[in-house]
Parts: structure tokens; sequence; C-alpha cells
């Protein structure tokens, strides 16, 4: 079944920003930069400027062409901020005004529209591809194996061996020869933008807003703490701590079945060495914490991930709220 309201591919994302532009200028301001094949990668900042004062900002990005549900989650929250209903007819479920007149809300809603419009379908939901099939669409086919191809930071196809027959929709064209895995390089329209938005903008939480196929489970959703989060300073340890906590309470208030375990990153080797390369500084200046929704699963249907994702970020937003009344 269709999930009311869903907008995730490039074409629906562009004509509501314009839309929103038009009917929002007081509350919508918009950056962007240009992938190597054209399409814009937007940054969507919300808040009331007439309001004055300190604000208090955060930033949600969603890096993964395969992660249809939290690009959704943040179209339909912004048409929340905006109009006071969603894109599914739902009202906010925080106080719109506080939200607007104390925050700064920069909303990432999908770091790599070219590989989102290689995707065969608007969400993924178990009934068309297996998980098998599914990971050939993230990151290509291997022409020997037939299998899965491999996970790089960034790579170029005249140097790969064996070239992939088909390119992973993950991956983000940035050359004529050269992808890169959005949140993994700084090449990518992710990293270029975010670098830009940090000049002029004092973040004090970044969201990173995922999903996982959760194999051999029940749960539906989890938070991750940076893979160096034994390295960051007690306050940022201590702000990630509670903003895991407030995101499980929320997917347990929205009928989520989350991991009540919250823990660092795990990955190690190369995957570690990327994350560490590219988000290291990064982890140092301001809390990050990224949340994990189940994806292609006949156990969670497009509108529950939808509604777990954005539930993610309603809590990073009320966290945020907290800060603001604190300071």
């Amino acid at each position: 079944m269709k999930p009311k309201g869903w907008v995730s591919h490039p074409d629906d994302v562009e004509r509501l920003v314009a839309q929103w532009q038009q009917e929002y200028p007081d509350l919508l301001a918009v950056e962007q930069v240009r992938q190597f094949t054209g399409r814009p990668v937007f940054a969507l900042i919300l808040g009331d400027a007439s309001s004055g004062g300190d604000r208090t900002e955060v930033i949600l990005e969603k890096s993964h062409a395969h992660e249809p549900a939290p690009c959704a989650a943040m179209m339909n929250l912004i048409a929340k901020l905006l109009s006071g209903r969603g894109l599914d007819g739902e009202p906010p479920p925080l106080d719109r005004d506080a939200v607007l007149q104390s925050l700064t809300l920069t909303f990432l809603p999908d770091v790599n529209p070219g590989g989102t419009e290689r995707a065969p379908v608007k969400w993924w939901d178990g009934t068309q591809y297996t998980n098998e099939e599914f990971w050939m669409w993230m990151r290509g086919l291997n022409r020997e194996t037939g299998r899965m191809w491999e996970r790089y930071d960034k790579w170029d196809l005249r140097e790969v061996d064996p070239r992939p027959a088909t390119i992973g929709i993950v991956y983000e064209q940035v050359s004529e020869y050269e992808y890169v895995e959005p949140n993994r390089h700084h090449d990518s329209s992710l990293f270029r933008l975010l670098f830009r938005l940090m000049e002029t903008h004092s973040y004090s939480l970044l969201m990173s807003l995922h999903q996982t196929e959760f194999v051999g489970q029940m749960e539906d959703a989890m938070v991750l703490l940076p893979i160096l989060f034994d390295e960051q300073p007690e306050w940022i340890q201590k702000k990630e701590m509670e903003i895991g906590h407030k995101m499980i309470e929320w997917w347990d208030r929205v009928g989520g079945r989350p991991m009540k375990k919250i823990a660092p990153l795990g990955y190690s080797g190369m995957q570690a060495d990327y994350f560490r390369r590219a988000w290291g500084n990064l982890y140092s200046q301001m809390p990050c914490v990224t949340s994990e929704v189940r994806n292609n699963s006949l156990l969670c249907p497009p509108s529950q991930q939808r509604t777990l994702s954005e539930a993610a970020a309603w809590a990073g937003i009320e966290m945020a709220l907290r800060w603001h009344e604190q300071t």
C-alpha cells in the first residue's frame, strides 16, 4: 500500500521545495550544491527569523540513496513545521511555534539524488526484492561472482578490478570516472554542503538518519553513537546518550521495536578508517547521533519506516528545545 504523502524521489523533492519557497519565504531558506550528474542537493533551513535572539541550531542529514524513508520523514516533518500539517495530514507532535522561534533546523533530505533516481522503487518493503537483490542494487553487481560488489570510500572506474557490472546506487558520481560513498569521503555533496553550512551556522547537534535490514532480528530501530565515542569530550558523550534515550522513548511511543542498547558504531578495519577520516574532526565539536530504521522488510512497512525515522528526528528536536531553554 502506498504511504500517504510519501516524498523521496528527486523529482518530487524538487517540486515540493520550489512550492515551499514560494509559500513560506519567511520560514524557509534554501542552499544547494550540484552533483556532477546535475541534480541539486538541498539544505532546507527552517526558522522564524523575526523572533530574534540566540537560536539553537540542529542539522539532520540522510546520506544513502537506498535508504529513502529518512528523506520521506524529513519532508513530512518540514511540512508539519511550515504549514501545521504533514504530507500525511498529521499535525506536529511538538509546539510548532516554539520550534520555529527557538531553533534553526537545517535538513539535508537527500545528499545523493543522482543515486536515488536510479533506484527501481520509491521504497523498499520486502515484497519485490530479497535482501541479496537489494544489496546488489545498493553496491552494484560483481560480474565475477554474481553477488554484491565492493564498498569503498572513493574509487575510480578505470582502476578497480573487477569493474562492477552495475554501479550501486549508494555511490555518488563525482567526476567522469570517480565515485564516492557520500558519508565516507569529503568529495561528496554531503560534505561539500555541510562544510559550507558550518561556515555560517553554529550547530549544536548533527543527526544522521539511516536504514539497515536487521537481518534475523525482530527489532526495527536502533541508536548508534560515533565510532570515536570513547575519545569525545565528556560533555558531548553525555548529550549523545541523552538524545539516544530520547530516541528510544519516541520509538516506543509510535509502536516501534527499538534495541534498548545504545553503543558506538561497530565497524573495524577499512570501514572504521573511512569514518575516522571523514567524521573525526566533527565528532570533537558537537554531539553526533545516528538512527537506524528497518529497511526492505515485511516486518516494517514503508509507512512505519517513515514514522520511525521521523520520530528519531523529533527526539533530537525535543532535546534541542530543552538545551535552548537551559541557556
